[in-house]
């Protein structure tokens, strides 16, 4: 299908070109939006607080940009012992931005009780059940190159839990009905005010197609599946050991 979707898409724009930013079966203006409650199903969270936006990485800043506010009595990251590069770099930046001395503001230890608690989910998302509304996860990114399988340089995703009002201001992120007064009086829904402009057509599509196979079935049937051919796999291994 995602084959099928990006022909649809290619053969818009050469029959449409800037019209097909408004018609068509996923415009593109707003043709990520219209997956986005798919995605908010495999990550355990409700569509209004989940955007389709970007890259991993380029996520990541955004949602520090957003909740890393440090204060001289305040000021610590917790970040895990050998965590990836792109994430290490992300948050030493952020710290070094702010002023502050990554030596003195990183750390590695558990979470005290009132502290945010952000989460990289690349290598959860489609791989593991989640619940990331139901655990009261503060926020949250992840690609989908990986278990989600859009391929190189697919769409990420960014969850900010609802109980939480901060934002950026993002114009794309704007409520569809008023966004185009440019009165400039923001109405930024939810997780809205992170969504800095409209996604590449062309990463929607094969994302789209992916969506809709994992919206077949779901994350704890997966696993259950997946270890149920473990075992299997294992008698087959044991058995043949014990003929050899």
């Amino acid at each position: 299908m995602a084959k099928k979707y990006i022909d649809e898409e290619l053969d818009k724009w050469a029959k449409m070109g800037v019209h097909g930013h408004v018609q068509g079966s996923r415009p593109w203006a707003w043709a990520e939006n219209n997956i986005e409650e798919l995605m908010a199903n495999v990550v355990g969270a409700k569509a209004e607080e989940v955007a389709l936006m970007n890259g991993l990485t380029v996520n990541l800043h955004i949602l520090l940009l957003s909740f890393y506010k440090p204060t001289a009595k305040r000021h610590k990251i917790l970040l895990e012992d050998k965590a990836f590069p792109s994430d290490h770099y992300a948050v030493e930046s952020q710290i070094q931005l702010k002023g502050y001395d990554p030596k003195q503001s990183m750390l590695l230890m558990k979470p005290r009780p009132g502290c945010y608690v952000g989460f990289d989910c690349a290598h959860a998302v489609g791989n593991a059940e989640l619940k990331l509304h139901d655990w009261g996860v503060d926020f949250a990114c992840w690609c989908s190159y990986k278990y989600v399988n859009s391929g190189a340089g697919g769409l990420a995703g960014a969850f900010i839990h609802e109980k939480n009002a901060r934002t950026l201001t993002g114009w794309w992120g704007h409520d569809l009905k008023t966004r185009f007064r440019v009165d400039n009086e923001m109405d930024l829904p939810g997780i809205s005010g992170f969504r800095l402009s409209n996604q590449p057509i062309l990463l929607v599509c094969p994302l789209q197609a992916s969506l809709e196979v994992f919206a077949m079935t779901s994350m704890a049937a997966l696993r259950k599946n997946e270890k149920k051919n473990v075992n299997t796999k294992m008698k087959t291994l044991s058995h043949s050991l014990l003929n050899f």
